[in-house]
């Protein structure tokens, strides 16, 4: 099972300065594990998004987390009617590898990171 919560940073009410940790994987969850949450992008014509995967309980600060890696994705459409919406997708394998995904629900754009959850330094861009 998962020793801690693993989510990614989200900025809280369009305030860039407060990022917080938003779990997508609990803590106890078995592994292997894969769980996808949607998330709402800060502004409309927003054509990227920078993902940082971080471990820490769910609505700490960014700075009260470990960063298990970061990852971008790029080449959205922009859309200025409304904000694009992404999933992240976290999937943790037999083997400890931690594999975290964000796709683009509007162009299909996507976007990866493999982590060796068992050495979480290791963050490497798939």
């Amino acid at each position: 099972v998962t020793a801690h919560p693993i989510g990614v940073t989200v900025v809280h009410d369009g305030d860039l300065q407060h990022l917080w940790n938003a779990v997508i994987l609990n803590k106890g969850a078995f592994i292997p594990s894969d769980q996808t949450k949607p998330f709402v992008l800060c502004d409309p014509g927003q054509t990227s998004a920078v993902i940082e995967v971080l471990q820490g309980e769910d609505g700490l600060p960014k700075e009260q987390c470990l960063s298990l890696g970061t990852f971008t994705l790029e080449g959205m459409d922009p859309i200025h009617d409304r904000p694009h919406r992404i999933e992240i997708r976290l999937k943790i394998d037999r083997n400890g590898m931690l594999h975290a995904t964000a796709y683009d629900t509007i162009s299909g754009k996507s976007a990866d990171l493999v982590i060796d959850y068992k050495n979480p330094q290791s963050g490497a861009k798939k």
